[in-house]
């Protein structure tokens, strides 16, 4: 699950890149991503180890999210906003 996690993010046809090179946001993955992510929080949770690859994937759309909403489309801009909270708010379950 967290390999599948970073290819919807980082991979060559992942969230961000259709994000960064198409400026459109792909609903059908952004909520798949949210999807494996609450199944990992919930597994992280209990054990307690989280892969440095999918953090790396988190900590790079989190980032990117947070700091790119001036450079979408108008249409985009509030709806990166909005994920960037959806995300952190699924992070947050970790405690």
């Amino acid at each position: 699950m967290d390999e599948e996690l970073f290819e919807l993010i980082m991979g060559e046809e992942g969230f961000l890149v259709k994000l960064r090179c198409d400026n459109r946001f792909d609903e059908e993955m952004f909520a798949k991503i949210k999807y494996n992510l609450k199944k990992l929080v919930e597994v992280w949770k209990n054990s307690e180890v989280v892969s440095k690859k999918t953090m790396l994937a988190l900590i790079e759309i989190q980032s990117f999210l947070s700091r790119n909403s001036i450079f979408v489309a108008d249409k985009d801009a509030i709806r990166v906003e909005d994920a960037c909270l959806e995300l952190a708010d699924i992070i947050n379950e970790l405690y």
